[in-house]
């Protein structure tokens, strides 16, 4: 028993190079070219990644309390690890939550401070 093949022209192709119904909507917005992130802790003027400033390393936590990924914040590979072990630092000696909003809960702190001095 042989099986007819069936020949396909280029022609009977689906297209998916073809604009469809929601193609449009991305043409019409230009895209700007993204230049690569820097990484904020290299330069001569960069901070030191320190457990105790809770404020820089509470900008690298999501809303979760989980440590960004360097290639959402551009920090290069050697300052990442540095800052995962300050940020785990920080949270074991009770600076920074594990979970949660660690900004706000950086901002209630500084504010504690602040009036109880």
């Amino acid at each position: 028993m042989a099986f007819a093949q069936k020949k396909f022209d280029r022609k009977d192709r689906d297209d998916r190079s073809s604009s469809s119904e929601g193609g449009e909507e991305q043409a019409a917005r230009p895209r700007r070219p993204r230049g690569r992130k820097r990484c904020p802790f290299t330069g001569p003027n960069a901070p030191k990644i320190d457990y105790k400033d809770i404020r820089t390393l509470a900008r690298y936590l999501s809303e979760r309390g989980k440590i960004m990924p360097a290639r959402l914040s551009g920090i290069s590979a050697k300052n990442q690890r540095k800052l995962a072990i300050a940020i785990k630092r920080a949270r074991f000696l009770a600076l920074m939550p594990y979970v949660g909003d660690a900004r706000r809960a950086v901002n209630q702190n500084v504010q504690t401070t602040t009036t109880a001095a």
